[in-house]
């Protein structure tokens, strides 16, 4: 059962919820959200309220992180801090994000004492009420709407799956599959123990494996299979460009191996994902070839170069780009991080789409006679990097300090995997 829930908060998204100019995705930030603005938070904290309303409502203990910006103010952070508290929760401010763990004591602290305090958890429903009740329960009592309504189709299902409520089972193991459910949502490992046991012996059973397609296949055959065989389809129709490159790719099958050994290269088929480490052997002896050439290699800047050459010369020497266009946001940033020593101690972690050599992921190839855009620039002190962010794209948090990773191994005397559940 679950000790406590955490409920992350920003200033930003808050004065979002209060009446703050709304985020559009792929637009500059409006500068408001980098002035104090007290009253947006306050009333956006009723939003914050209700998630912590929503925690109690299943017995356990709320704690609020504020994952801190450094354009928060302590004024607004106060604010957060008044309000959550009065909702009864804990509230803590995360600085992970600067100082690295160290930043996220508070954070850790607030969570061991709320788990550590007796909790009266209960589910919001018992597995056994109706499908539309529980959607009710849902819609009423975590989103706050007054009711629900289906369209004709969702009706529809909802009143098959009602009446056949292991239809899911009883179809699936009908075409040949063995079904298992998991609850490792709800219990962790222990709720994961059916599937664990479904799949092993699935594996311990003989099989008979074949590709869809040899590799000898034609390109346009291939496709065409995994259309007909995986997708259902009638066949496949091309664009006049796509039927272009497959007629060119079928002519010269080696075309990637032929150019990129023109441009100076070695080359290597990997097959993995077939064979497992004897299909990545040509690509390994290509690796430790070119380990033991002799190279000279040099930095693309040194550490005393300001930053905004460091980001020109990351764009035009490795992008391709003309130049580099900067929000008025990320300017200001750029000014102040140039005059802070500490700062210009830091490498550059470039964040960009990996679809194109631009931040536009839309244009393909090599695209000339462009400048990469430059919308907002961050710091991660704790990794020990600024981060420039060009383009309309999303940041991923990073793993937790002792991710679950570490905790996964082979055990040598029985060669099974542990560690996993």
């Amino acid at each position: 059962m679950p000790n406590c829930a955490v409920v992350v908060a920003t200033i930003r998204a808050l004065k979002a919820h209060g009446g703050a100019p709304l985020p559009l995705p792929g637009q500059p930030l409006d500068p408001a959200y980098s002035k104090e603005h007290v009253e947006w938070v306050e009333k956006g904290c009723a939003n914050l309220v209700h998630h912590i309303k929503t925690v109690k409502k299943a017995g356990i203990n709320p704690v609020v992180c504020i994952n801190a910006f450094y354009t928060d103010t302590e004024n607004e952070i106060k604010a957060v801090r008044r309000l959550a508290e009065a909702a009864g929760a804990r509230v803590a401010v995360s600085k992970h994000w600067q100082y690295g763990g160290d930043g996220a004591l508070e954070f850790a602290d607030a969570v061991i004492e709320a788990c550590d305090e007796p909790n009266n958890f209960k589910f919001l429903y018992e597995l056994e009420t109706p499908l539309r009740e529980r959607i009710n329960l849902i819609a009423t009592e975590v989103y706050g709407a007054d009711g629900v309504e289906y369209t004709p189709e969702a009706t529809e299902k909802a009143v098959r799956m009602e009446k056949d409520p292991k239809a899911v089972r009883r179809l699936a193991e009908a075409a040949g599959a063995r079904v298992a459910v998991s609850k490792h949502w709800q219990y962790g490992g222990d709720g994961a123990l059916e599937f664990a046991d479904a799949v092993i012996e699935a594996c311990d059973e003989p099989n008979n494996f074949k590709f869809l397609y040899e590799l000898e296949t034609p390109l346009r055959e291939r496709i065409n299979l995994i259309a007909t065989e995986v997708y259902g389809a009638d066949g496949v129709e091309y664009t006049p460009e796509a039927t272009e490159k497959a007629v060119r790719m079928e002519k010269d099958p080696k075309a990637v191996r032929r150019l990129a050994e023109a441009a100076g290269a070695r080359v290597a088929v990997s097959k993995h994902w077939q064979y497992g480490g004897d299909g990545a052997l040509e690509f390994a002896d290509a690796v430790i070839e070119a380990c033991d050439e002799p190279n000279n290699f040099k930095f693309l800047y040194e550490l005393e170069t300001p930053l905004r050459e460091r980001i020109n010369l990351i764009a035009t020497e490795v992008y391709g780009a003309d130049g580099v266009e900067y929000t008025p946001e990320a300017t200001e940033k750029a000014v102040r991080m140039e005059k802070d020593p500490e700062i210009q101690k830091l490498g550059i972690c470039m964040v960009k789409t990996h679809l194109s050599l631009t931040d536009n992921p839309m244009l393909k190839g090599v695209p000339t006679g462009w400048r990469l855009r430059v919308r907002d620039i961050l710091t991660y002190q704790g990794a020990g990097f600024v981060v420039p962010v060009a383009g309309a794209i999303s940041l991923m948090p990073g793993t937790a300090a002792n991710p679950a990773f570490r905790r996964i191994d082979v055990d040598t005397d029985t060669g099974k995997v542990k560690g996993l559940f």
